[in-house]
């Protein structure tokens, strides 16, 4: 956690090695994901090509055309069918394991 006033969620800095959290749409400076840095020990927030890569878009040939502002409110408010199929094999593959196959 910074040293900071404001929201948990403001303060909180993520292992670039982890499990992400939810990128949501960004309203402010404050809600951007906030990652350490292990080759220049410091904390950054992620650029939008990196939201883009966490929601499973083809980011080979990609090219921003809006401002960082408009780039993370649209990753933030998409959702990928590759992202979507992911989630919901998981959740199948967890009902499979809990109620012994008979999910589908």
């Amino acid at each position: 956690m910074l040293e900071s006033s404001g929201h948990d969620h403001s303060r909180r800095v993520h292992d670039p090695e982890g499990i992400s959290p939810t990128a949501t749409a960004v309203a402010g400076g404050t809600h951007h994901i906030k990652i350490f840095d292990h080759t220049k020990y410091r904390v950054r927030k992620l650029t939008p090509t990196e939201y883009g890569r966490l929601q499973a878009f083809p980011m080979d040939n990609w090219k921003q055309v809006v401002s960082n502002s408009q780039a993370y409110k649209q990753f933030g408010n998409a959702v990928t069918v590759t992202l979507a199929e992911g989630i919901g094999k998981s959740v199948i593959g967890y009902l499979d394991s809990v109620l012994g196959g008979a999910a589908v």
